[in-house]
């Protein structure tokens, strides 16, 4: 992972001992139009989803995978998100940061 603020960072979504799931760093540090990548370190797959007001369309991370996006342009300030991963076919878990995953995109 580069710099607060770079153009580029790296987020891992990962289960703890006890399974919960967790997403580190966050908040995470990006650059306007900057571009994340997504490692999903557990055995289920997950979903990144910002509110729609950002036009930041949701984001797929399969299980072991990774999965990059890009920061739209206009979208600046601290945006929280959340990572849904699929438990089984009835019902989805979510990850945390320390609080509610965010990023903050710096202008």
């Amino acid at each position: 992972m580069k710099d607060s603020g770079s153009v580029d960072t790296m987020i891992w979504i990962y289960r703890r001992g006890n399974g919960q799931a967790r997403v580190h760093p966050s908040p995470a540090h990006l650059a306007a139009q900057g571009r994340v990548t997504y490692r999903n370190l557990t055995r289920s797959a997950a979903e990144v989803v910002f509110d729609a007001a950002t036009q930041w369309k949701p984001v797929p991370v399969p299980a072991g995978g990774d999965a990059s996006t890009s920061v739209p342009a206009g979208v600046v300030g601290y945006l929280e998100y959340d990572v849904a991963l699929d438990c089984d076919e009835e019902r989805r878990d979510y990850a945390e940061g320390g609080s509610r995953p965010a990023i903050i995109v710096d202008p």
